[in-house]
């Protein structure tokens, strides 16, 4: 193991600290139990940010040699059900600068999807410059699929895989928070919430009135079909 030789004058001593410190740090991402991209800041558009190194626990993850990974881009590992909305989120981000966590399914090189927790966050040289980004990425796979089969045993009814009331109920209490945001103005409305299921409405507090029409079409958005009597 390499160690600081005392007998070294401190300014050698020094040099060889640094070198120390260096190849540390190296072990420490080659063998990190989360994958860890680093890619050249700019472009950001297409083709970039081209990727300059992968560790072994990204190409084991995915499949990928790093011959295969170096000079492409991370878009590498999307596909048809990569979430649009999220990546618009990590390119405002990759823009502005500033660090990103998101969480996104991902692709491995056999068309396995996969979850990833994402960290990532630009990485300035001694000048302050943005020279780099690095991605931290955790698979998270399991714990989505946990969350998964916890919405399925509460909201989905086992035999038919169909909603069941406790859906239906929790999509109606959402709708109606809407609603009661926006404010209702006759009683033919609050006789509409009450109807519906929904506890009493006394004591709140209605604001902006809110049309019958338009409460109706903000109701029936959020229909569910669901089981009879799941």
């Amino acid at each position: 193991m390499n160690t600081l030789d005392p007998n070294l004058p401190p300014n050698d001593q020094l040099d060889q600290n640094l070198v120390l410190s260096q190849n540390v740090t190296n072990r420490i991402i080659e063998h990190s139990n989360d994958s860890i991209l680093i890619s050249l800041a700019e472009p950001i558009d297409q083709p970039g940010p081209y990727i300059i190194y992968a560790n072994q626990t990204f190409l084991t993850a995915t499949g990928y040699r790093q011959k295969e990974i170096v000079s492409q881009n991370p878009r590498i590992l999307q596909g048809p059900q990569t979430d649009l909305a999220t990546l618009a989120r990590v390119r405002t981000g990759l823009t502005a600068w500033q660090p990103v966590r998101e969480e996104v399914l991902n692709y491995k090189k056999n068309g396995e999807t996969f979850w990833q927790e994402l960290n990532i966050f630009p990485l300035p040289n001694d000048a302050g410059q943005f020279t780099h980004w690095v991605s931290i990425q955790r698979d998270i796979t399991e714990r989505k699929i946990a969350e998964q089969q916890i919405y399925d045993l509460a909201f989905l009814d086992p035999l038919t895989g169909l909603p069941n009331r406790r859906l239906f109920y929790d999509r109606l209490h959402r709708t109606l928070l809407n609603v009661i945001t926006e404010g209702v103005e006759t009683k033919e409305q609050l006789s509409l919430l009450v109807q519906a299921g929904c506890r009493s409405f006394q004591g709140y507090a209605f604001y902006k009135p809110l049309t019958l029409e338009a409460f109706e079409a903000q109701f029936h958005k959020s229909a569910t079909i669901t089981k009879k009597g799941a």
